[in-house]
């Protein structure tokens, strides 16, 4: 043992537990005698100083030096499972552990384990503590048991017998127990639960060579059926019968209806058409989710023949005209009672009637039948009758110049469709045309009318129409001819299929003549109209318009003699000559005049509506008098014509824009 103590001890007091003591701080090894179970000591310290003491203790195990291992067994034979009850009776103290030889372990004193099969097992009985260890072994027999098994037949539902199959091995003497103590030996028994619930049925049997015993229990659902019941909007009828099936049953998710045909469905609330004649059972089944089903057969359908109505009609199909004589005879089948209608009027109710149609057009004729259950059939077919369309029409107005407008009237009765024909290679077909012909000639009409295209009627009427020729105006004209005044205009007619003509001029002038020459005295675009005529009285017009070229001019003085009314500056009164130019037809001016140094004295834009030079210059300068001397004039102009002013023609025969003008005092 060994001193831990601290806080400077000065006593030390050994306790070994064993009745041993020793004073000191280092004791001598001590001995602990065994014994054939555990031992255990407590050994303790007790140390001290001026200041107090304190103690401590420990605790160690002395193990026997030999263990031995041993157990018990409930029993060593069963039929399986064999469930065997195992208890530990080893030297004490010891560690256990168990084998099996199925494979199975197991840890401490006391433990069950089964074997599932028959047979001739092991146990092992493992010891041990610190020292020693010891094992142990016995052998156990499992008898051969019976293999149980049954099944109850799903669903299993309240009220109806469920099967219980037997399907165990190698049993004998089994026998079934249902709840209410109902004890069977068969084999495979039937068992009807009143009652929806959970039910525990019981199986027992025995094994032909061991005799070993066996039971088997499982709980069987019961489930409530479901209450099938439905009614029919209609239980009888002509065929083709439907019926509206309308379900009122309860507690269930599925169904299944026969109509009685061999028809079946799955739907809720079916509806269901029956094409044959008949008398049918209706049942539905009803199914729940858990698959329990009750069946209801609770009606019959009676479906009655229903007759065929046919027919066939003969008439004359290419006859235009009214009236239409049809005879009709009858094809039906299984018919009593019949009832002819022309476009929904009554003719007859003979079985093969014969009948007129008084008007065109596309007819309906029917024939309903019925027969004794009061079913009825309808068959119709179409006829179609034509009348004959009548052509006819007139004419105002047949004859005309070139381009000559006609607009025949249309008399024509009974007709769906014109075709005219204007002789001129044209065709229209309108009910109301207007042709023009762009030819003179004399031309045939015609039109053909007609009914559903079918009937057809024509009216030609020979030599119908006359187209008179057109005049065609038109002007030649050229300016300034030969021998005639500046801005003159010669025009020439070179119209065709005219006899008489005559000019219209845009300033009143008029000319009959082919040939005229005419001169326009105002500036700008002038008119004129050619109109030309035959003796036919067919007429046309030619216009013109155009601008002749301007003959404007303008000329420019040399000198100035001004003489002011109070011989002060400015203020030159009628009569006091100016420095004006003189011109006409002009568009654009500018008139300046200079020093002899180049100095700007005086300058004009201004012109009249006619186009002349509206200001001159009084030989003045900001209001003052200017003295007799040579001046410069400049001048930028353009006529309405669009040429511009080339200037003064000097004597060398040059054009200048430029010159002298002299002021005289």
């Amino acid at each position: 043992f060994l001193d831990g103590s601290y806080g400077s001890p000065q006593n030390w007091q050994w306790d070994f537990g064993d009745g041993s003591m020793y004073a000191g701080p280092q004791p001598p090894v001590q001995l602990f005698e065994g014994d054939t179970i555990p031992v255990t000591y407590t050994v303790s310290l007790t140390v001290s100083n001026a200041c107090g003491s304190d103690e401590a203790s420990e605790q160690f195990t002395v193990y026997p030096e030999e263990v031995e291992a041993f157990f018990n067994l409930s029993n060593q034979q069963g039929c399986a499972p064999f469930t065997v009850e195992l208890e530990d009776f080893s030297t004490p103290g010891t560690v256990v552990s168990w084998e099996f030889s199925d494979g199975g372990t197991a840890q401490g004193p006391q433990v069950s384990h089964t074997f599932a099969e028959p047979g001739i097992y092991g146990i092992w009985l493992f010891a041990t503590n610190a020292c020693a260890a010891d094992s142990t072994y016995a052998e156990i027999t499992v008898l051969d048991s019976p293999d149980l098994a049954f099944a109850a037949q799903q669903p299993a539902c309240a009220g109806q017998s469920v099967l219980f199959e037997n399907l165990s091995q190698n049993a004998v003497g089994s026998y079934f127990v249902f709840p209410n103590g109902d004890t069977t030996y068969s084999n495979n028994p039937y068992y009807t639960f009143e009652l929806p619930g959970t039910y525990e049925v019981w199986l027992y049997a025995q094994h032909p060579l061991t005799g070993c015993e066996a039971s088997l229990s499982q709980f069987v659902s019961v489930h409530d059926l479901p209450e099938p019941q439905f009614a029919a909007d209609v239980q009888e009828g002509c065929v083709p019968l439907q019926v509206q099936f309308i379900n009122q049953s309860q507690g269930a998710d599925f169904y299944q209806w026969h109509f009685g045909d061999g028809a079946v469905s799955v739907q809720e609330q079916p509806a269901y058409t029956y094409t044959e004649a008949g008398q049918y059972p209706v049942s539905l089944v009803a199914i729940s989710s858990e698959g329990c089903a009750d069946t209801l057969l609770s009606m019959s359908v009676d479906a009655w023949p229903r007759p065929q109505s046919d027919f066939d009609l003969v008439y004359d199909e290419s006859a235009c005209g009214l009236p239409l004589s049809v005879q009709a005879f009858d094809l039906s089948s299984g018919s009593d009672a019949y009832t002819w209608t022309l476009d929904g009027q009554f003719i007859s109710s003979q079985p093969s009637p014969v009948f007129d149609i008084a008007f065109s057009g596309i007819h309906q004729v029917m024939l309903e039948v019925s027969n004794i259950y009061g079913c009825s059939d309808v068959y119709s077919e179409e006829v179609e009758s034509f009348v004959q369309p009548v052509s006819d029409f007139a004419l105002e107005g047949a004859a005309g110049c070139q381009p000559f407008v006609l607009s025949p009237v249309n008399y024509s009765v009974d007709a769906d469709s014109w075709l005219w024909d204007f002789g001129d290679g044209t065709l229209s077909t309108e009910f109301s045309p207007v042709h023009v012909y762009e030819q003179p000639g004399v031309y045939d009409l015609s039109l053909v009318v007609s009914y559903a295209n079918h009937c057809f009627d024509t009216l030609t009427l020979e030599a119908a129409v006359e187209v008179w020729p057109q005049p065609e105006a038109e002007i030649d004209w050229s300016l300034d001819p030969p021998g005639e005044p500046a801005g003159s205009v010669l025009f020439s007619s070179l119209s065709a299929n005219a006899d008489h003509l005559k000019w219209f001029f845009s300033d009143g002038e008029t000319s009959v003549d082919s040939v005229t020459v005419h001169r326009f005295l105002e500036a700008g675009p002038v008119q004129v109209a050619l109109l030309v005529w035959n003796d036919m009285g067919c007429v046309d017009t030619a216009y013109l318009e155009f601008t002749p070229p301007a003959f404007g001019s303008l000329y420019v003085p040399n000198a100035l003699y001004p003489r002011p009314q109070d011989g002060s500056a400015g203020g030159a009164v009628e009569g006091t000559a100016l420095f004006k130019p003189r011109g006409f037809n002009l568009k654009e001016y500018r008139v300046q005049v200079f020093s002899t140094y180049g100095q700007l004295l005086w300058e004009s834009t201004e012109l009249t509506e006619d186009g002349q030079p509206a200001e001159g210059w009084d030989g003045t300068y900001q209001g003052k008098l200017l003295p007799q001397d040579t001046y410069v004039w400049k001048i930028q102009a353009v006529f309405k014509d669009g040429r511009p002013w080339p200037g003064e023609k000097g004597a060398d025969g040059r054009y200048r824009t430029k010159g002298k003008v002299f002021l005289v005092r």
